[in-house]
């Protein structure tokens, strides 16, 4: 984590010992279903009704979804920098360290240094620059690899 309290690129690369998959987070920690929400919803908004039960639970139940430096990322307490959205959750989190990365974005092959986009045109990154990949995609640590 940087100085400005966001996961940085190397933060995320750097993960292995205490990431787990989506996947491994929900059998472990058992989110629950958001009972303020309409439908099958577990994220609880950052805002309102929502956000105040939120604040109202131990924050060792709560999780933030991040929007972090060229990732998505569930970070265990509660987060108010770049926060999408939270989940509670039956079992509490015990280590701070832990993370859930949901996606990365890596440079598309169109990305332009000088201009810091992309073709409009592309099809991978739709002009952005940036294209999201699964953390699991060998692709994301070849880029790791290469940008380090």
């Amino acid at each position: 984590m940087n100085d400005n309290g966001n996961w940085d690129m190397d933060d995320v690369i750097n993960l292995d010992e205490y990431e787990m998959t989506n996947s491994e987070w929900e059998e472990k920690y058992k989110p629950e279903e958001n009972h303020l929400a309409t439908g099958n919803e577990l994220m609880f908004e950052t805002y309102g009704e929502q956000l105040d039960y939120v604040l109202s639970q131990d924050n060792k139940y709560v999780w933030t979804l991040v929007d972090g430096e060229m990732s998505t990322l569930l970070v265990p307490g509660v987060s108010v920098v770049n926060r999408l959205g939270y989940y509670v959750c039956e079992i509490p989190w015990t280590d701070d360290r832990e993370v859930v990365v949901l996606s990365l974005e890596i440079e598309c092959h169109c990305y332009d240094e000088n201009e810091f986009e992309g073709d409009p045109n592309c099809d991978d990154c739709e002009g952005y620059g940036l294209r999201p990949v699964s953390p699991d995609d060998p692709e994301a640590k070849l880029y790791a690899e290469e940008n380090a």
